[in-house]
């Protein structure tokens, strides 16, 4: 399963996989109310491309890190 396709189901906690369908309902319970998994969990080229940018760049590769982290939240708004 792809991180970017993992989804948390907000009513019985069931991880599932919808790829390419973004309102996929839980096949365990039928519940469209979901979390994307990405949200919480960065991935390794996150990583990667900030340790790189941090060598290169020093304190600007953490304000871009603050910058990324604030645009994340105004479109999947904040974690609860």
């Amino acid at each position: 399963m792809k991180l970017r396709d993992a989804r948390l189901c907000a009513d019985c906690e069931e991880v599932y996989e919808a790829e390419g369908c973004l309102y996929a309902a839980c096949p365990s319970c039928g519940s469209k109310s979901f979390y994307l998994v990405s949200r919480w969990i960065p991935t390794l080229n996150d990583f990667e491309r900030f340790a790189v940018e941090l060598k290169t760049t020093g304190q600007a590769a953490c304000e871009r890190c603050l910058r990324m982290k604030k645009k994340r939240e105004e479109i999947h708004g904040k974690p609860a």
